[in-house]
């Protein structure tokens, strides 16, 4: 009776440890520590290529009396529609696209600003809660010696058929504006954090271009200084966007798009930190210098380059 009692106990201890060990915890994954400002490495060419979009792009035809966009932001307050508007001394106005046939619909004049040479766009949070503010970056200088850079904001107007194929004045713009570190450079890359309101451009002409960033809250109505984040080993960056739920980063160039995808919680500066996969780019456009995120899909769109009227182009997720 002693020995089947003894066996007993011991048959007992060792089922209590194998479920211990299999009941074990796993430790949670460690964020690898990032000194910034960081200095990417990887190589460009070896990058995967997602398998998350459908490719090649679908047409959703030609945008007519666009001439040169530069920016494109996917409207909250007008699900159907896109934002985009012109660079360089074209009229301070945002132009609201169709994203089914991809006609414009309508223009925004904005009252106060000046379009000097517009670069990108975005659309995010502002000083009012629960209200959606489009972002517009005057922050090209391709010969790197403007000391008037400047981002503007403004509530994001609200389509309504009266506007339709009109000239529409908005007024209520705020200018906030911004200096480099070490002085002026060339950058049509724009992005605003959609839960910090941070805001992130990235420069064009450097053979490994870089990441600064106007932390939250910026100075509008004065001037920031932008700080230096990262440094990328790619060059020609036209265009960035980040998705609505703060997860996805996309960054263009003229032949590639740069893809980001969280993974665990983490900040965008820390994200664009890692190493990207590329995100599908066919047909590669003319001159493609616009990118913008709808839901989990995007699109892109080129300027008009000797006299071929640009198409709006759709990557629809998996």
């Amino acid at each position: 009776m002693k020995r089947f009692s003894a066996l007993g106990i011991s048959a007992l201890m060792v089922f209590a440890l194998g479920c211990k060990t299999q009941a074990k915890p796993q430790q949670p994954q460690v964020e690898p520590e990032i000194t910034f400002p960081f200095t990417a490495n990887y190589d460009i060419t070896g990058l995967e290529v997602s398998d998350e979009f459908e490719t090649p792009a679908k047409s959703r035809g030609q945008v007519e009396n666009v001439t040169e966009a530069s920016g494109l932001a996917n409207s909250a307050a007008n699900p159907k529609y896109l934002w985009t508007h012109e660079d360089s001394g074209a009229d301070a106005e945002v132009i609201l696209l169709s994203k089914k046939k991809a006609d414009v619909v309508a223009r925004y004049n904005i009252k106060g600003a000046q379009n000097i040479d517009w670069e990108d766009m975005a659309i995010g949070p502002g000083p009012l809660a629960g209200v959606k503010y489009l972002y517009l970056a005057d922050i090209g200088d391709n010969d790197a010696r403007r000391n008037n850079l400047v981002i503007y904001r403004i509530v994001e107007p609200t389509y309504n058929s009266a506007d339709s194929g009109t000239v529409v004045e908005i007024s209520g713009v705020e200018a906030l504006s911004i200096t480099y570190p070490e002085g002026p450079r060339d950058a049509e890359a724009l992005m605003v954090d959609p839960f910090t309101k941070d805001i992130f451009i990235i420069s064009k002409r450097e053979d490994s271009v870089q990441l600064f960033e106007a932390t939250y809250p910026q100075s509008w109505g004065a001037a920031d200084t932008v700080q230096l984040r990262g440094t990328f080993p790619f060059t020609g960056i036209t265009a960035a966007d980040v998705s609505a739920d703060g997860n996805r980063v996309l960054v263009k160039s003229y032949s590639a798009i740069f893809y980001w995808k969280k993974d665990r919680e983490e900040s965008i500066s820390h994200l664009l930190s890692r190493q990207p996969q590329r995100a599908p780019y066919n047909p590669i456009e003319f001159q493609g210098e616009a990118i913008c995120w709808d839901g989990n899909s995007y699109f892109t769109l080129s300027e008009k380059v000797a006299g071929i009227v640009p198409k709006l182009f759709f990557y629809q997720a998996k």
